[in-house]
This record gives structure tokens, C-alpha cells and sequence, in this order.
């Protein structure tokens, strides 16, 4: 059967994004110790079911991928581009939600397991947006930053691309904002379902890059012109 791609062949070409340093943002979403610390919250469980060879494949899709994360987390920072985190964590208990009891991942934000690991840490004052929801908008801070700064574009790593990300990228197009994934720092659960997600996120209107792609783009920032994607 023809893989048919129905909403491209129907619509109009993805209009560009123009990235400035004023209206783009980094976002690093659920790089949190329980998700992907291989001595962390999931590793755990597996472990405790007899099961850790089912994860064999997700920590080392974490493992490639988050130094592309600490890359351009750093070249954010030279080009002041702001840089945001999120945790799937809860901040007050009566905000704790259906899909966190259903997941039997209920983390306190100030829970060491909600830290962002090391690897990619934010800096000394950075946000990190704890959420009770998959994507980064289930979190009214983060949705009111946006709104503050005057962000209109934003580029997504972090986990889990099918997922969470993937719901972050969706409702940043429903409000107007300019997702753009970043292939090779954002984690799936295993390498068929990252590819499927990748794959058909231009199809649903979602600018995919690379790592390389995008710091290439981003060498060529000035303060005049914005980078056409």
C-alpha cells in the first residue's frame, strides 16, 4: 500500500521560519534524571520486572543524542538565544495529574529524580518548567514566558520525541508559534518509532533539522537579517 501523504499534497509549501535572537527559543524538554539517567527512575523499573533489556536501545539513543542537546545549548548561550527547560514534575499536589498517576510517574519538582542530569544542565538562573502534562504548554509558566519574551519560534530537543516533544511541537502550531525539531538531539523510545516521528512531522507542517544543519544556519546569525529555514 502507497504511503499517501495527504496534508502536503493539499496544502500550501510550510512558510519559512525567520529566527532572531529576540524571538527564538531552545527548548529542552524531560532531560530529567528519571527518564535519562541510565542509573535513573526507568532503568530502575526495568531492572526490578526483569525487563532492563528492553531499554538496551533507549539509553543508547540517549547517549548519542545528548551531546548534540549540550552543543546547542551551548551556542544558544553565545547567541544569547534564551534557553528553557521543562521537568515531568508536579509543583503543588493538588496539580497533580490523571496522565502522572496513570504513568506511575509522580515526581515532586524538587525531587532529585525531576533534575535535569548533568550532561545538559541549565545554567544558574535558567528556567526549568515543571509540568503535569506530556508537552511543554501543560505548564502556564512556560505558555506565559513565551507569551513575555515575545517568542514566535521554537527549537525543540529532549525527550520523548514521540511523545512529549512531539505534543510541544503540535500545540506551538495550533497557538501560532514556529515549531522546529532537531532530529538527532531529541530522543524516542526506540529508533523505529524516533524515525516515524521525525518522518512524518513535515508532512504535518514541522521543520525538521539536524544538529549539524541548524549550527551551520545559526553561523550565519547577525543582528540584522533573521535565518530563513
Amino acid at each position: 500500500m502507497a504511503n499517501r501523504q495527504l496534508l502536503t499534497l493539499a496544502t500550501r509549501a510550510i512558510p519559512r521560519m525567520a529566527l532572531r535572537r529576540e524571538n527564538t527559543a531552545l527548548v529542552v524538554q524531560d532531560m530529567q534524571r528519571y527518564f535519562a539517567d541510565p542509573e535513573g527512575g526507568y532503568a530502575r523499573v526495568a531492572a526490578e520486572r526483569g525487563i532492563s533489556f528492553e531499554y538496551e536501545e533507549y539509553f543508547r539513543i540517549i547517549g548519542q543524542m545528548k551531546d548534540n542537546v549540550r552543543t546547542l545549548v551551548d551556542r544558544c548561550h553565545e547567541l544569547t538565544i534564551p534557553v528553557l527547560y521543562t521537568t515531568f514534575a508536579y509543583e503543588d499536589e493538588r496539580d497533580i495529574s490523571a496522565l502522572q498517576v496513570g504513568t506511575g510517574i509522580v515526581l515532586d519538582s524538587l525531587d532529585p529524580e525531576a533534575a535535569i542530569i548533568d550532561d545538559v544542565a541549565p545554567r544558574f538562573g535558567e528556567p526549568v518548567y515543571a509540568k503535569t502534562g506530556f508537552g511543554a504548554f501543560s505548564s502556564p509558566d512556560f505558555t506565559d514566558h513565551l507569551a513575555r519574551r515575545g517568542i514566535e519560534n521554537l527549537i525543540l530537543t529532549g525527550l520523548h520525541a514521540e511523545f512529549g516533544v512531539w505534543a510541544t511541537a503540535q500545540v506551538a502550531q495550533d497557538v501560532g508559534m514556529r515549531p522546529l525539531l532537531i532530529r538527532d538531539a531529541c530522543a524516542g523510545l526506540c529508533y523505529a518509532s524516533h524515525g516515524q516521528t521525525m518522518s512524518r512531522a513535515p508532512h504535518a507542517l514541522t521543520k525538521v533539522r539536524s544538529t549539524g544543519e541548524l549550527l551551520t544556519l545559526l553561523g550565519d546569525m547577525d543582528e540584522d537579517e533573521p535565518i530563513l529555514i
